[in-house]
């Protein structure tokens, strides 16, 4: 004897070969085998808009257990009366061809993006990598001259570069071309001055320096005495601004009680 989902099972589909009882109320299925049915109105009336639609599972289970995503959107729109004409297999297959075809345009769009931000990176730590390079290539060839110019922090140099041009033009493509007059002493006096801050070795400077020419040395004089200047005024500042955070009350002097 077969089993009694077995049975149910062929005596449905008997029922809608035969269009006999509820099968003869249906109007259409989906890709997934589930039916659907329009039945009468209990009132009796005539209007579609009243008519009951509901939906016949192909796979018998508990209430909770169905899928309700499952429907298709245009199946949804008949059961909700917001369509009048129930949707054809045609149209169900090809609107399942345009999600599938959506789908895989929005995976590929994925994977170009993800290249795209792969070679950017890429392209970035590229040139980070040369940049380093090019800066340890820069140390390399600073240190084989005579004085490292990483120990040169000298204020004055651009200054004193500045006055040297003798003439500057604009080139092919906007480069800007300077004529600068030699000065063969600016390296001496930064040199003499990184000495007296501490910042380079004597004996090197002795060994690669001769003596500081006269009118350099006179420069320097006049920067240091700017710079002696400035910090005098900024204590006169800071003393003036004690003065004005005092109370006018530390002014008067408290007078002695009169001994009885």
């Amino acid at each position: 004897m077969l089993p009694t989902t077995s049975r149910l099972g062929i005596l449905s589909k008997i029922a809608k070969t035969l269009r006999i009882g509820n099968a003869k109320y249906i109007v259409g299925s989906d890709l997934n085998g589930n039916s659907y049915l329009e039945l009468p109105s209990l009132s009796g009336s005539l209007d579609p808009r009243h008519t009951r639609r509901s939906i016949q599972w192909a796979e018998k289970r508990e209430l909770g257990d169905y899928d309700q995503r499952s429907i298709p959107v245009q199946w949804v729109m008949w059961l909700r009366h917001t369509r009048r004409e129930a949707p054809t297999i045609e149209e169900l297959v090809k609107d399942r061809e345009r999600i599938l075809l959506t789908q895989a345009n929005a995976a590929k769009l994925a994977l170009e993006d993800q290249q795209r931000r792969e070679r950017e990176q890429q392209a970035r730590l590229d040139e980070h990598e040369g940049a380093k390079l090019r800066a340890q290539q820069k140390l390399v060839e600073s240190a084989a001259g005579k004085v490292p110019t990483n120990t040169v922090v000298d204020e004055g140099v651009e200054e004193q570069a500045g006055e040297r041009v003798r003439q500057e033009a604009r080139g092919e493509g906007g480069r800007l071309e300077q004529e600068r007059s030699p000065d063969e002493d600016v390296w001496a006096a930064s040199r003499a001055r990184l000495t007296a801050k501490g910042q380079l070795d004597p004996t090197t400077a002795q060994s690669q320096e001769a003596e500081v020419p006269e009118s350099l040395q006179q420069a320097m004089d006049r920067r240091a005495a700017r710079r002696a200047g400035r910090n005098d005024e900024d204590a006169e500042r800071e003393r003036a601004r004690r003065e004005m955070s005092k109370s006018p009350l530390d002014a008067f002097v408290p007078m002695p009680k009169a001994r009885r």
